[in-house]
């Protein structure tokens, strides 16, 4: 048993386990709270998608089970997401374009589950779990923001009670032509707009009725249920008001919900799976909802776990959210992913082992088939404001303006990745925003810092900034810093280049805060120390740390610079950097009178007495 510390009202573990007998009571009601959190939401996801409630449902009860037996993380707990949802919607509407029925387009929204997660057991099993590090924040909150901007807009016609408009291209005659050029956020909302005489006013009420309660639930006491709360008031008045009866459109009306265990769909993925002309549209979706679930699983974890001091491992985790997406495809879920309300929901209900999870996915089974048929009566517009609240909650307006706050290739990134989420499909937008995170990292650590070591008056080393006088010096001295990889070697080699034009004899590089020496600086210094050298210019290597002197010698440079011209850094502050300057004045010879070192100037002193 791990052994345990209170910090502040949450008990920290030293280990993540499956069960403890002595929290399984703590751990099945925190799983309960979950559940009843879960259950709402569920179905809201799923008509984000445009699914139907059936699929989220069934995603609430297997996948959390699966992640909690084969995960890393005691609270992360896996079902629909919003942004999950919409970018799901955004990958089969193509589909329903075609005139495919909901029940043609379900095989292929499990299989895009089991692809997702095959995806990510592959990366979890290759130890790829930190490669999100090199998708910016920026990125994630510009497609957070345009995937809630997109579900809102989804919503409106639920929340008007409008089911059918006329042709866009009938409404207004003056966008015949153009109307497939316009983006599909802005077709969806002027469809929506062009009907707006036909809005139901019971709809609106439902709808404005429920987000007004849920908003003063939570702001009340974010505890509560609020969702389960809402919807089943909202649902008794309008069953008693008749409403329910044709007055406002109801879950019943988009299919029953059947009292039974999630079903198995591994046939119908395996019947797609011999259809190798779909696979390529079907990889690349797949591919994105890995990456959206990857991010999404691993940024809430290691928040959880920073506030509890867990150990996480975050390859285990991506196996484990593998195969929970695996589980939905064949149990007839739509594609899952970690949920940052409900984790944080079962961290909060005092949740100690993973069993909470194991908890939350069985208790939901029980409530459905328990509340199937009351569930079929929840008025439409009354998810409408669920999904709609919760999509604002993706558009972080504090977190938008702080990255405005910043870099300029922060911004950049994220108004290019809003741009895109809205403009372009979704799973077309998280690429765009990796691919820009990639750039402005390469960017960034390609540009390396040069110093030049100058001696002091005192006789101490000192860096300043190089300027038109580096290298006038028979050795000049130059502390390198940064990634030593392919994207900085042009401008090293530039600059090196820059300071040998100035005829030093010696040139010493320092390369003992430089890191990640690769095969293309390698190749360049070897060219540059053979040129100077015939050019009577010698180039010297110190303060290697070890694996950096590995590289050197596995690569070649020993042979180009020669083997005296290397120096280790040793425990001896600048042991390295005088030993290189020693070997310099021996190859410099006489220098005449050239300063054989830069030197700081000696300060001067203005006489101030009368």
């Amino acid at each position: 048993m791990a052994e345990t510390t209170r910090l502040g009202t949450v008990t920290r573990s030293t280990s993540s386990v499956l069960l403890r007998p002595d929290t399984l009571r703590v751990d099945f009601m925190a799983g309960l709270s979950v559940a009843l959190m879960a259950i709402p939401q569920s179905m809201a996801y799923a008509l984000i998608a445009g699914l139907p409630v059936t699929v989220g449902l069934y995603a609430s009860i297997l996948p959390p089970i699966v992640a909690a037996f084969f995960g890393s993380s005691r609270y992360l707990v896996t079902g629909p997401t919003n942004a999950t949802s919409m970018l799901i919607f955004s990958l089969i509407a193509p589909l329903f374009a075609l005139g495919m029925s909901v029940e043609q387009v379900l095989p292929y929204v499990f299989l895009l589950s089991v692809i997702a997660g095959g995806i990510l057991i592959a990366a979890g099993l290759l130890k790829l779990g930190e490669i999100i590090r090199y998708v910016a924040q920026s990125a994630m909150t510009g497609f957070l923001a345009g995937a809630g901007i997109l579900i809102i807009l989804g919503q409106v016609h639920h929340s008007l009670g409008i089911y059918e408009a006329p042709r866009l291209d009938e409404a207004i005659p003056s966008l015949t032509g153009v109307i497939e050029w316009l983006p599909a956020t802005v077709r969806h909302l002027l469809t929506t707009l062009t009907a707006i005489g036909q809005a139901n006013w019971r709809a609106v009420l439902v709808f404005v009725a429920s987000f007004g309660m849920m908003w003063g639930i939570l702001r009340y006491n974010r505890k509560l249920p609020a969702v389960l709360m809402t919807l089943a008031v909202i649902t008794l008045v309008a069953v008693v008001l008749g409403w329910t009866d044709g007055g406002v459109a109801i879950i019943r009306d988009t299919g029953e919900i059947p009292v039974r265990l999630p079903p198995w769909t591994g046939d119908e993925v395996w019947a797609l799976v011999l259809q190798p002309q779909e696979w390529g549209t079907l990889f690349s979706g797949g591919a994105a909802l890995a990456l959206l679930g990857m991010i999404e699983a691993v940024t809430i974890s290691k928040g959880l776990a920073a506030r509890t001091g867990d150990r996480l491992n975050v390859n285990r985790e991506l196996v484990g959210q593998g195969l929970s997406k695996v589980a939905a495809g064949i149990s007839g879920g739509m594609v899952p992913s970690g949920s940052q309300t409900r984790s944080a929901l079962n961290m909060l209900s005092g949740a100690q082992t993973r069993f909470g999870q194991i908890a939350s996915g069985l208790a939901t089974l029980v409530i459905v088939l328990l509340l199937a048929r009351p569930a079929a009566f929840i008025p439409i517009p009354a998810l409408a404001a669920v999904v709609i609240y919760s999509a604002l909650g993706l558009i972080d307006t504090k977190q938008i303006r702080r990255v405005f706050t910043g870099t300029p290739g922060d911004a950049a990134v994220l108004v290019a990745t809003l741009l895109a989420a809205t403009l372009l499909r979704l799973d077309r937008a998280i690429y765009v925003g990796a691919a820009l995170s990639v750039i402005i990292a390469l960017r960034r650590t390609s540009r390396l810092v040069v110093s030049e070591m100058i001696l002091g008056s005192e006789g101490q080393w000192r860096e300043r900034e190089p300027d038109e006088r580096t290298g006038t010096s028979a050795i000049v001295l130059l502390q390198i810093e940064g990634a030593l990889y392919f994207g900085a070697a042009e401008e090293l080699i530039a600059y090196l280049r820059q300071v040998a034009a100035n005829g030093p004899k010696v040139i010493i590089l320092r390369l003992k805060r430089a890191h990640h020496l690769d095969a293309t600086v390698a190749e360049n210094l070897r060219t540059l120390a053979r040129d100077w050298q015939d050019r009577e210019i010698q180039l010297i290597l110190c303060g290697l740390r070890a694996d950096t002197a590995g590289l050197v010698e596995r690569m070649g440079l020993i042979e180009a610079i020669g083997k005296d011209n290397l120096f280790l850094t040793d425990r001896d502050i600048f042991g390295s950097v005088h030993r290189a300057v020693e070997r310099g004045r021996q190859l410099a010879g006489d220098v005449g009178g050239r300063p054989m070192l830069r030197r700081e100037p000696a300060p001067t002193f203005r006489d101030w007495s009368i």
